[in-house]
């Protein structure tokens, strides 16, 4: 296996949506992707998440959580994800990664799983490779 380490060129038409319940956590993310992308968009939850996908004419990644809130919104966001955004890659971050690969495989295969806790260097290494393949 190849090891992944980011480019340090950016992926400037990349746009990036991060959907995080945790605005401590979306903030350090969003100042970490910043320079992979063209923009990161930030959502707090499944339904601002869901009113950017509809507003949004491209987003080339879209990193969520499996469960935010108590919630399984990983596989709701995902289909509603891909059904616009046919080649729009997907990260998903969850604790008990099993099921989030399972529906990458489903769903798209055009994706990863990060398994929760996560570090920044692992977020931005992930979150790079999906950007350039």
């Amino acid at each position: 296996m190849k090891t992944l380490r980011p480019q340090k060129e950016k992926v400037s038409a990349a746009t990036i949506l991060f959907v995080e319940g945790d605005k401590k956590k979306t903030l350090l993310a969003t100042k970490a992707l910043g320079p992979l992308a063209g923009a990161v968009l930030t959502a707090w939850s499944l339904v601002e998440a869901s009113k950017i996908i509809k507003g949004q004419p491209d987003i080339s990644l879209l990193i969520t959580q499996m469960i935010m809130d108590g919630e399984d919104t990983g596989p709701e966001l995902v289909r509603e994800f891909r059904s616009k955004f046919k080649k729009g890659r997907i990260l998903l971050v969850a604790s008990h990664p099993d099921k989030a690969r399972a529906l990458i495989k489903k769903s798209c295969r055009m994706g990863d799983v990060l398994t929760s806790p996560y570090s920044l260097s692992s977020l931005i290494i992930k979150t790079d490779n999906l950007l350039r393949t």
